[in-house]
């Protein structure tokens, strides 16, 4: 599949315009603070049902309007095939666009009342039909890179798990089901541990919810392993790799720390408090002591894992996000048979000159959308959006 056209209309400050894309180097070109990062946001609502850094939904529409549209033309075409599966055990979980050329997607976003009237906040069309955002999605996969992406490397274990969680929610609707159950059962459980250190209720009243984040908590951090698996697979030219760091939730693990949950009211492990650490590998012929040292984790032979956060130039951090993200392209590829759209949300900056030209060389497969100030990106740009 491929985004051919894109229409905002009072979408931030896009009043109204059409943008087209090339199926496969388009790039948009324009100042600082000109919306290109709003078309990025918009085209991955699409595939999200929901933005990427807005946290109302009022935020998205332009401050004079009552309602906003992002509207696309997607179409099909530049599958590629997947060698690792047989064609009898390909997916294809594209909802509607099999058997047809084209497919039209809108979003309408609203402050909840529309001519005075009551609504929803946000509406979701295939094809000028009505659907629930569970049936809207599905129909259209991209992958975003963005400045802010970098926290994955540096910043709270929460965005990555959140990381983790996106596209293993895009593709398998049992993972977010034990995911919503955990969290569910998660709020329970720790509401109960504080009435039991309060002395309100009894230990006994734990019995169900025990259970149950144990299930649900065991099949998340399962598939959650089995992703990072994945990742460690996906070539990239720098060697990354992926530690997964999961708060093991068991039987004996539980027992283990219940007399401390009591006392503090609140569920010490599981998923919630799962983590990871992205390395870079290097030759590791003759490390120094302090290196050798310095690396207490499990390594392959001949190489010296470095955690990127703590090692990593500002470069080389960014390239690891950048490997994150074809890694999360790469899981939906295989579980969809669709290559995903790339967006590239001003990803040269801070790029020496061997990096950018690293990250040209990725850019070979599928369609890509890329956000600039300059026209440095321009060769073999099919398409040009000037802002």
């Amino acid at each position: 599949m491929w985004l051919k056209q894109l229409t905002l209309q009072n979408f931030r400050n896009h009043q109204q315009q059409t943008f087209k894309f090339h199926p496969q180097l388009t790039a948009i070109i324009g100042p600082n603070a000109s919306g290109k990062t709003s078309i990025i946001e918009a085209a991955m609502m699409l595939a999200a049902g929901q933005s990427f850094r807005a946290s109302k939904i009022e935020e998205l529409i332009n401050f004079e309007a009552e309602l906003a549209r992002v509207q696309a033309v997607i179409k099909a075409g530049l599958k590629e095939p997947d060698l690792s599966q047989s064609a009898q055990t390909k997916k294809t979980t594209t909802k509607d666009l099999a058997g047809l050329d084209e497919l039209r997607l809108q979003l309408m976003l609203t402050r909840g009342i529309v001519q005075g009237k009551k609504t929803r906040k946000t509406h979701y069309q295939v094809n000028k039909t009505k659907r629930s955002k569970k049936n809207f999605l599905g129909n259209f996969y991209a992958v975003s890179f963005r400045p802010e992406d970098l926290r994955l490397i540096e910043g709270s274990p929460r965005r990555r798990r959140q990381f983790l969680n996106t596209p293993l929610a895009s593709v398998d609707p049992s993972y977010v089901q034990s995911l919503h159950t955990y969290e569910q059962a998660l709020r329970r459980r720790n509401k109960l541990l504080t009435n039991i250190s309060e002395g309100k209720q009894k230990p006994s009243v734990l019995t169900y919810w025990d259970m149950t984040v144990l299930k649900h908590g065991q099949i998340v951090q399962k598939k959650r392993q089995n992703f990072v698996k994945f990742a460690n697979t996906v070539a990239f030219p720098l060697n990354f790799t992926l530690d997964y760091q999961p708060s093991v939730i068991s039987e004996d693990r539980m027992k283990k720390y219940r007399a401390k949950e009591l006392i503090i009211g609140y569920t010490l492990i599981g998923p919630h408090k799962d983590d990871f650490v992205a390395n870079l590998n290097l030759s590791a012929k003759n490390p120094t002591p302090q290196q050798a040292s310095s690396n207490t984790q499990a390594q392959p032979k001949g190489l010296l894992k470095r955690p990127l956060g703590a090692f990593g130039s500002r470069g080389q951090q960014r390239l690891g996000v950048l490997w994150l993200k074809l890694v999360e392209l790469a899981f939906l590829q295989q579980q969809t048979n669709e290559r995903p759209v790339l967006l590239l949300d001003d990803i040269f900056s801070e790029l020496d000159e061997n990096s950018r030209a690293m990250v040209e060389k990725l850019m070979n497969h599928g369609q890509i959308v890329i956000t600039s100030t300059s026209d440095e990106v321009l060769e073999g740009v099919g398409e040009v959006v000037r802002l």
